[in-house]
């Protein structure tokens, strides 16, 4: 039986938006960034992971930098559990030794004692949901991890590690992270991934966790976003009402003086089911500025469903 643990006491003060830095493995720090917005905001959340291990350690280094006041404003989540079955070079890590050697290689990168918050980016519907709670339970209890998250988890298995923590008195994920944006997408995007998907369902399924939601892919790989998207994928054919959608956030952009990335992701913030915090990966100061904007433009709920195109 695992010791019981208080819910309130576990629920993080995740920034409105996530910093997310595997850029940083590309030789682009995002110092500035991180830097301008812990000027902005109490808490700053920065996301990294043991499958980027340069980036992984230059925000471990970053850390050293940073004041003591600074540091106890900055919240790291770092990933682990992870398999692209897609990319050659990719490494199933998604085993109880996996999970062990990722947080290994994680505290090694980020020179510290103890993750804030360690996400599993993927799972493994071959494990059962006990043995991956076993495992993160005693990441826990040797403090080599504080909190935990669930990346890209079908609503069944959350449901059924949500129903095991409740058995054992188990901490729960104090986020979960999906794929989610104004532009919609079928399962799944990227391999292994899931989505939260534009229908009533989908958006009853994420309600009735009450656990944040961190978007990635927020601005849908740029086709959302304020410069030509790189992305070869066409997001009209995944869903004909993403057009719809761009052309109505086009509209009110246009109507209030606002970009397409300040709508997009204000619509993810105003998400009247649940709590979302993007995360935006950018090195680019100015395009950081322009996307923090959208923390102040709150969207009714009417205005949430015209857009949404979907409801």
């Amino acid at each position: 039986m695992f010791g019981r643990h208080n819910d309130i006491l576990l629920m993080l003060p995740f920034s409105d938006i996530i910093i997310g830095t595997y850029t940083f493995g590309n030789g682009k720090i995002t110092k500035k960034v991180i830097k301008e917005a812990l000027k902005l905001w109490d808490t700053v959340t920065i996301e990294t992971g043991s499958i980027d291990p340069i980036g992984e350690a230059k925000i471990g280094r970053f850390l050293r930098e940073v004041t003591p006041e600074e540091r106890s404003r900055l919240l790291v989540i770092t990933k682990a559990f992870h398999y692209d079955e897609t990319h050659p070079l990719s490494v199933d890590k998604r085993s109880v030794e996996g999970l062990y050697d990722d947080v290994r290689l994680s505290l090694e990168h980020l020179m510290i004692d103890c993750i804030d918050v360690l996400m599993l980016h993927r799972d493994n519907t071959t494990m059962l949901v006990r043995t991956i709670a076993e495992a993160i339970n005693n990441l826990i209890e040797t403090k080599k991890i504080k909190r935990f998250a669930l990346s890209n988890w079908s609503p069944e298995r959350i449901q059924e590690f949500l129903n095991y923590c409740d058995q054992t008195g188990m901490q729960k994920p104090c986020a979960l992270s999906p794929f989610f944006s104004l532009a919609n997408a079928p399962d799944p995007l990227y391999s292994g991934t899931t989505s939260i998907k534009h229908d009533p369902i989908s958006y009853e399924q994420y309600k009735s966790f009450g656990i944040p939601i961190l978007a990635y892919a927020g601005l849908a790989e740029g086709y959302l976003g304020s410069i030509i998207s790189k992305s070869s994928r066409n997001w009209e054919k995944l869903d004909q009402k993403n057009a719809e959608r761009k052309r109505k956030a086009l509209e009110y952009a246009e109507r209030n003086n606002l970009s397409l990335p300040n709508v997009a992701l204000a619509w993810l913030l105003s998400t009247p089911h649940f709590k979302v915090h993007p995360v935006i990966r950018t090195t680019s100061l100015q395009r950081f500025l322009e996307n923090e904007k959208s923390i102040y433009i709150k969207l009714s709920t009417r205005e949430w469903e015209e857009l949404d195109c979907s409801v």
